[in-house]
């Protein structure tokens, strides 16, 4: 599974994410190597057991929620329309099929509609970042360099 961030979610559940995600990393920690995580539940008297893979997804989501970020969860093996692939990397329907024309995401036809497989997306997606980080970086670097940084 990965996660997609878009938008905000509130102030209050931000601050509600930030408390949850420091309980889950404490509880993940203290159990290295486990193949489980136990979560208590409000009103329930038996904590719910979920494997320690998908505490990796509920951090990531409460990371980004205490970020101020929307978060939507999809399989890895999906596929989704040009409109939600679109959403997921924040950019216009008509940029996305440009990338895709241009053969920087994967995408298949079925009958007359693109059907773009998440992994590909997302693969896309990280890709697009880190050039983000390098050149942003580069810019941070020069400007101390000419001494404009002050």
């Amino acid at each position: 599974m990965s996660i997609a961030m878009s938008g905000g979610p509130g102030a209050e559940a931000e601050r509600v994410a930030q408390r949850a995600l420091e309980r889950v990393r404490r509880a993940a920690e203290a159990a290295p190597g486990t193949n489980v995580v136990a979560l208590s539940i409000a009103g329930e008297k038996t904590p719910v057991e979920i494997p320690a893979e998908l505490s990796d997804v509920v951090m990531a989501a409460l990371v980004n929620l205490a970020a101020g970020h929307h978060v939507s969860v999809l399989p890895r093996d999906s596929e989704l329309t040009t409109v939600q692939a679109a959403e997921v990397l924040n950019v216009s329907r008509p940029y996305l099929i440009k990338l895709l024309e241009e053969g920087r995401i994967d995408y298949r036809m079925v009958g007359t509609h693109r059907r773009i497989s998440t992994g590909s997306l997302l693969e896309f997606k990280a890709q697009d970042d880190a050039r983000a980080h390098t050149s942003a970086d580069a810019l941070v670097q020069l400007s101390q360099e000419m001494g404009i940084d002050q």
